[in-house]
């Protein structure tokens, strides 16, 4: 009697584990709808906003550094620079892409046929505000979605949390595995 209750414990202690496999697969499942559903949640407008204000201030600070190249104090306290200051023509919207191999306090400016393009950096940098006041209402009527979108920092921790318990998951589904596999080959049967 003792080893059919020895046979009868181990048949249920498979079941059980085979039973809590599913269970975990199911969840594991879920766990995974769950994280694409948050991956297909639009942002939400105040981070599409303050991207849109990140590239303000990026190409504020491009225009910066290359107007730099030109107006800094040793251009300024270089031979001759204010007389060659008399017959230049400075233009802000159309500032070099690359630096110069020479020095000068003025960028070189062209008009007519001869012009470089515009620098939209430039133009950035003088309307940035006016273009930072316009940025929410644009966001606000060409993506309403993103007005019950998710904020990046709670999507981030939602991941998060989803990720850790998907780590559990497969943790137990794993060393489930492992002991089907093992009453599998203890016993000479199947553990299915």
């Amino acid at each position: 009697m003792a080893l059919k209750e020895l046979v009868d414990g181990l048949a249920g202690a498979i079941s059980k584990a085979r039973a809590r496999l599913d269970e975990v697969n199911q969840r594991i499942s879920e766990l995974e709808t769950d994280q694409h559903n948050i991956l297909l949640t639009p942002p939400h407008t105040d981070d599409i906003v303050a991207a849109f204000k990140r590239g303000l201030t990026d190409a504020g600070q491009d225009f910066e550094r290359r107007l730099a190249w030109y107006l800094n104090d040793e251009n300024a306290t270089g031979v001759n620079a204010s007389n060659a200051l008399n017959d230049k023509t400075a233009h802000l919207l159309s500032v070099a892409k690359l630096k110069p191999s020479w020095k000068s306090l003025i960028p070189p400016s062209k008009l007519g046929i001869d012009a470089p393009n515009l620098d939209f950096a430039a133009i950035t940098y003088f309307l940035r505000d006016q273009i930072a006041a316009e940025i929410p209402s644009l966001v606000a009527k060409l993506c309403p979605a993103a007005d019950g979108g998710l904020k990046s920092d709670e999507r981030e921790k939602l991941l998060s949390e989803l990720s850790e318990k998907l780590k559990a998951m497969h943790a137990e589904r794993d060393e489930l595995t492992r002991t089907l596999d093992a009453a599998r080959i203890a016993t000479g049967g199947s553990s299915e």
